[in-house]
């Protein structure tokens, strides 16, 4: 777990506070009555969270590895567990909304003959279980991470996608994107969505700029 850590410090880059607040734009709670519970298994220091927990009026549960974080966002989340997500037991499908804004660097093998691949991928594999069917997605991800293997999962399980690049001001040094999805109720092949995403991370289409234009609301369930 201490090299774990070590990356996750190495590859921490909070969500800017200003992009937050464009983000919940784009969010509304359903209006049937009851709880709606948001999770960031990389929750950091719990700001991003807390600000669109206070925007749906959701309870919020975070992990986060790095111990002064986690104590952080102990203080602003409903709950929030300081430890490696992945040795943590979670329910699944418990989550209405995924935040997602996961290190940048690379997962470690466990052997010289396993692949490495980016905590991009990994964390929406290892995540997506804990939405529920309908249940929304906020995935923070550089433009060149976005590549045919996440392209792949996020068509094949997500539905009514938008990306949109980050503001200008805030786009430059990592080139960094938000794509905001529905859950599919059961998985499905869709090869448009599956092309458009892979030419977007190749930087073969334009994406529009996040606060240019709303047009879509997601319905939090």
């Amino acid at each position: 777990m201490a090299r774990l850590e070590a990356m996750a410090k190495m590859g921490y880059y909070p969500t800017p506070e200003d992009l937050t607040p464009i983000i919940a734009n784009y969010l509304k709670p359903k209006e049937e009555k009851g709880t709606i519970r948001i999770f960031d298994p990389c929750a950091g220091e719990g700001t991003a969270l807390r600000a669109i927990g206070d925007h749906l009026g959701a309870e919020t549960y975070g992990i986060e590895i790095d111990k002064k974080r986690g104590k952080e966002a102990q203080k602003k989340l409903t709950r929030c567990l300081i430890t490696d997500y992945q040795r943590t037991q979670i329910t699944p499908r418990f989550a209405s909304l995924l935040w997602l804004n996961p290190p940048y660097d690379w997962a470690t093998k466990k052997d010289e003959l396993e692949t490495s691949e980016r905590y991009e991928r990994t964390f929406l594999r290892d995540t997506t279980k804990y939405l529920i069917p309908g249940g929304i997605l906020v995935y923070l991800i550089p433009l060149k991470r976005l590549d045919r293997t996440i392209a792949k999962m996020l068509s094949y399980r997500f539905e009514k996608i938008r990306l949109y690049r980050f503001p200008e001001g805030l786009y430059q040094q990592f080139k960094q994107t938000v794509l905001l999805g529905t859950l599919k109720k059961t998985p499905s092949t869709d090869e448009n969505t599956f092309e458009y995403l892979k030419n977007a991370g190749n930087g073969k289409i334009p994406i529009p700029c996040l606060p240019e234009v709303l047009e879509i609301i997601y319905e939090v369930p």
